[in-house]
């Protein structure tokens, strides 16, 4: 290559788009867990499976609530993103025409997945005591069941399960109403080179 040619020097213009629709990503983490959940307790390995179900819990409740953001922006006429997660769903739903039943699923998944993911964001600390007189054979071997919090309670697989199927089932209804596809809420993005000349 000759000297002239490595010294020349071109312009050109580097035309970049995304569309990052987190909610995408946080339903893809939600499936993860749960099919590795549910892989794990079928093959009987159960090691630390219940940080996982943290987790898994976790990101679905992270994927409604995205998921109730990126509608009420495409929807919903001066939405805002900071208001109490109630007020927030109120106002999509009426948006959307829906009026369903929050107090049984699958719409209840979403109290219930708040509630769980509010406990972790602000958890704090807490006591437990129980006291009973149990009267058993000498010798008996059974040692009492532990103490556990509401949201220990929640790991289980059947939960896990249940919440991102419910929560599946929520995000298609919703975006039915609201007269869109899964396609249309996937992230996207392109990208093109302009040539401009010589530099």
């Amino acid at each position: 290559m000759t000297e002239e040619a490595t010294e020349r020097m071109i312009r050109f213009k580097i035309d970049r788009q995304a569309v990052e629709n987190i909610h995408n990503d946080l339903a893809n983490a939600s499936h993860y867990f749960k099919k590795r959940i549910t892989e794990r307790d079928a093959a009987g390995d159960r090691g630390g499976i219940a940080l996982e179900m943290m987790a898994g819990l976790t990101m679905t409740a992270f994927w409604i609530e995205a998921g109730v953001n990126y509608l009420g922006v495409a929807k919903v006429n001066g939405w805002a993103e900071r208001a109490p997660a109630k007020e927030k769903l109120k106002r999509l739903l009426a948006e959307l025409g829906l009026a369903p039943d929050l107090s049984s699923r699958p719409w209840s998944v979403i109290g219930r997945l708040k509630d769980f993911r509010d406990t972790l964001a602000h958890g704090k600390p807490e006591t437990l005591a129980s006291e009973e007189i149990v009267v058993k054979p000498f010798g008996f071997a059974d040692r009492p069941e532990p103490l556990e919090s509401e949201w220990v309670k929640s790991l289980t697989v059947a939960n896990v399960v249940d919440c991102y199927e419910d929560t599946n089932a929520i995000w298609l209804e919703m975006l039915k109403s609201a007269g869109m596809t899964e396609i249309e809420a996937t992230s996207s993005g392109s990208s093109g080179i302009t040539y401009l000349g010589e530099a």
